[in-house]
């Protein structure tokens, strides 16, 4: 019976401590580094926590109200990062909370004395993606107001080199995707434009902007090599630059006895017709006009029974690499739907390669799959339209060179609703 006792009178105690706060066990504390009660405008606010005592590691997650506005207005999920850092959008009161979790999970929470914002003036910051981009791929810009009043409109420019190159008109949206399609020093101008017409700007840093290196692997696909049986080759090139092209020279005993002209069949066959040592050289383009080439190795070819091999005809090396094969007629347009409602604008500009410039552009724009807008040649490679009705659109563009040769692209279709 005693033993009962004592046993019960352990487990009481144990489910006792269970419930003291970490705290009061004196295992598990929390410091937090906040100094200023009173923040000015475009102040940013730093918190840091440092948890001892319990089990490490620990995590962290921090939590900020504003009198008058219901829930929080900033939380942090748990983290290993003990640094809250936050930048107040509108005046008032605010409180943060610090929080921190030991591996056992204990928890403890540490409240800041209330933080006073005075009123903001109104601007503007923007992030910008800070990750090395190159030719192809998409920039990420997302504009912030701090103050102002009303409903915020924004607007982008878009400089190359020091020449604006693309203007985003003011509407709602407050972030621009803008895919480069070229190298060069990049940087953005984001605007901000509250009900009063006030307007506030901010300049990103310049990025200089190149081309992703082309890959290409060449494979030989075939596998008996005689004289009169075809030698087949698969080019593969990896990159950002699409459509690829390609292009195949053949060489025999170190000279060449085949040049091909660019095209976008990544196949290759050639039929051999003299004995001897050949080597299929491939060559791959992106739409920027960067090229990779990759040689294959020695393919060694034999007279096939009963047959005797012709003569070919022999170009040097240095010929063939004096003589690069033109370059094939290709565009890459851009598609910018803008705010998908009406009054929204849409944005097409257009990027041509090879051919036989000047070349000549021309826009198309259907509503519910009947033409609203009929193409017209015009010598401007960029195009705004916008929403007059809600519907379904979808923008075709067509581009001309100077030997007539036309090639279209759509863009896939997009649902604009009344906003």
């Amino acid at each position: 019976m005693k033993i009962k006792n004592i046993l019960a009178f352990v487990l009481s105690f144990l489910v006792l401590v269970s419930f003291i706060p970490a705290e009061a066990q004196g295992l598990f504390v929390i410091d937090v580094n906040f100094k200023r009660s009173f923040v000015n405008d475009l102040d940013t606010v730093e918190v840091t926590s440092t948890a001892s005592g319990g089990r490490a590691p620990y995590t962290y997650a921090f939590y900020v109200t504003r009198e008058g506005t219901k829930g929080n207005v900033h939380a942090t999920t748990y983290s290993s990062n003990n640094k809250l850092v936050y930048m107040p959008n509108k005046p008032g009161v605010y409180h943060i909370t610090a929080h921190a979790k030991d591996s056992s999970g204990r928890y403890t929470v540490a409240t800041l004395e209330p933080m006073y914002v005075n009123s903001l003036e109104f601007n503007i910051f923007a992030e910008i993606d800070n990750k090395k981009l190159n030719v192809g791929d998409t920039l990420h810009v997302k504009s912030h107001p701090i103050g102002g009043s009303g409903t915020m409109s924004y607007a982008y420019y878009v400089y190359k080199n020091g020449e604006r190159i693309y203007y985003r008109k003011y509407n709602r949206k407050s972030t621009l995707n803008y895919r480069i399609k070229s190298p060069g020093v990049y940087y953005v101008t984001s605007f901000v434009k509250d009900n009063s017409g006030t307007i506030k700007s901010t300049t990103s840093e310049a990025m200089a902007i190149g081309v992703e290196p082309l890959t290409l692997n060449l494979s030989i696909t075939s596998k008996n090599h005689a004289v009169g049986s075809p030698i087949k080759a698969k080019a593969n090139a990896a990159g950002k630059g699409s459509p690829m092209q390609y292009s195949f020279y053949v060489y025999l005993d170190g000279e060449n006895v085949f040049k091909g002209n660019y095209g976008y069949d990544p196949n290759f066959s050639f039929i051999p017709t003299k004995n001897g040592d050949y080597k299929i050289v491939a060559y791959a383009k992106d739409s920027y006009g960067s090229k990779v080439t990759k040689k294959s190795d020695a393919i060694k070819v034999g007279a096939a029974e009963g047959q005797k091999a012709s003569q070919s005809t022999v170009v040097s090396l240095n010929e063939i690499e004096d003589t690069p094969a033109p370059a094939a007629f290709s565009f890459v347009p851009t598609f910018d739907f803008g705010e998908k409602s009406v009054g929204g604008i849409a944005n097409i500009s257009v990027e041509a390669f090879g051919g036989k410039p000047p070349y000549k552009y021309a826009c198309a724009i259907l509503r519910d799959g009947k033409k609203v807008v009929t193409e017209q040649y015009v010598d401007s490679p960029m195009f705004q339209y916008s929403y007059s009705k809600p519907g379904k659109y979808v923008f075709e563009v067509f581009i001309k060179d100077s030997a007539g040769e036309i090639l279209e692209q759509s863009s896939r279709e997009v649902e604009v609703n009344q906003g």
